[in-house]
């Protein structure tokens, strides 16, 4: 999404979109939750996590959807296999 979209969708200045993505202007947390809203971002957190973390993050929600979807027995059974590598 470009920075005229942003700020379209904000009705703020094309000028006001840049200086919050590079950090020079301050981002309401309202703001904050429409821009969540807008890139269909989980959570605030989602948007201001650093690109190795939000990796991390997209792997453990991957995760958690696959997990959900078993039966009691194979969560536990995959949780065991989790650990095993783990180690």
């Amino acid at each position: 999404m470009t920075q005229e979209e942003v700020a379209e969708f904000f009705e703020i200045t094309d000028v006001t979109a840049h200086r919050w993505e590079t950090g020079k202007a301050p981002v309401t947390v309202a703001n904050l939750f429409r821009l969540a809203e807008l890139y269909a971002a989980h959570s605030i957190q989602d948007l201001t996590m650093a690109p190795p973390f939000r990796e991390l993050l997209e792997d453990r929600q991957k995760a958690l959807k696959l997990v959900s979807m078993l039966s009691e027995a194979r969560r536990k059974q995959w949780l065991d296999l989790g650990q095993t590598l783990a180690n």
